[in-house]
């Protein structure tokens, strides 16, 4: 069985579509249960988690002050009976035959630790695959996944529930917090199936999701969480005794920073950004070392010179205002 863990903040408009999907799965009873948990939402969100659990035997309602995805994560997997965990957003939808096709994966592949799948972005007006896997295949130890370049989200995945046991999501972050558990989970695991299917609904199109909000406050709240998280996964790769695990688990923390000082250089001043990376600079983060992503390392080749980094900053907000008048 799979246990499906979906954290619920003020998501009125998608729960219900999102839990539909799932129930209207062919074997929905017998292959999965479902565990919504409500982050202290105040739109009516644990209302309909309550009614949807009150229409379906094998979806529980579970409730909490709000402490963010993380934490509501955190409670799911500590209540969840399955064989394994599938994280799945509120606003979000899977394909109509993901149970079944996760059920018979994991029949012929005799139980691995892992199985990913490829995911479809959907926005108002149409929607597009993303197709990271394009065979089925066994990646083993789990962790050589990095190196195909495939993305670490936490939804187009399940883990085997023991073998994540005792691993948890970092409490109270909002952001980059999918990518700590999905490289920590990597990192400890063996057995990982690819599968080329879709089975992931990626919703573009809700605005208060954390990718959308461009918010100032946000994007600082963002910035900060993510460096979090990047100071606790660079404690963990100083500590790691296996060569190879801890040049894979390097690259991926190195394609992570050069993603937020890209993120930075968009978003941010020249202050901003000095800040961010000063701060990196005293985790032992910068320079940046290289990746194992081509993309990652040419963009590495402008931010790891901090004084051409901050140039191009200036420069671009110079276009930008010139354009604008």
């Amino acid at each position: 069985m799979i246990s499906i863990v979906v954290p619920v903040y003020n998501a009125a408009r998608w729960v219900e579509g999102c839990v539909r999907s799932i129930a209207g799965q062919e074997g929905f009873e017998e292959l999965c249960e479902v565990l919504l948990v409500d982050d202290g939402s105040s739109d009516g969100s644990g209302g309909i988690c309550r009614r949807l659990a009150a229409e379906h035997a094998n979806v529980r309602c579970l409730s909490e002050a709000n402490s963010g995805p993380a934490t509501a994560r955190n409670l799911g997997m500590s209540h969840a009976r399955g064989e394994y965990v599938w994280f799945v957003d509120a606003d979000d939808q899977i394909a109509p035959d993901a149970l079944w096709l996760l059920a018979n994966c994991i029949e012929r592949n005799r139980h691995p630790d892992v199985v990913c799948f490829n995911y479809r972005y959907v926005t108002e007006v149409g929607h597009q695959d993303a197709v990271n896997f394009e065979r089925e295949q066994v990646v083993e130890p789990a962790i050589d996944l990095v190196a195909s370049r495939a993305k670490l989200y936490a939804w187009n995945r399940i883990y085997r529930m023991e073998a994540v046991k005792g691993l948890r999501w970092p409490d109270g972050l909002v952001n980059t917090e999918d990518f700590y558990f999905t490289l920590m989970a990597l990192a400890r695991t063996r057995r990982l199936v690819t599968l080329p299917q879709v089975l992931y609904y990626y919703n573009c199109a809700n605005p208060a999701s954390t990718l959308r909000d461009r918010s100032r406050r946000k994007l600082v709240r963002n910035r900060n969480h993510t460096l979090a998280v990047h100071s606790m996964l660079a404690g963990v790769v100083a500590q790691c005794a296996d060569g190879h695990t801890r040049r894979l688990m390097s690259s991926a923390l190195n394609v992570s920073v050069s993603g937020q000082l890209y993120c930075a250089l968009l978003d941010h001043s020249p202050r901003f950004v000095g800040h961010t990376i000063a701060r990196y600079r005293r985790m032992g983060l910068y320079p940046v070392g290289m990746t194992m992503n081509r993309k990652a390392n040419r963009f590495l080749r402008l931010a790891n010179h901090e004084w051409l980094l901050l140039a191009a900053i200036r420069l671009r907000r110079l276009l930008h205002h010139i354009i604008a008048h």
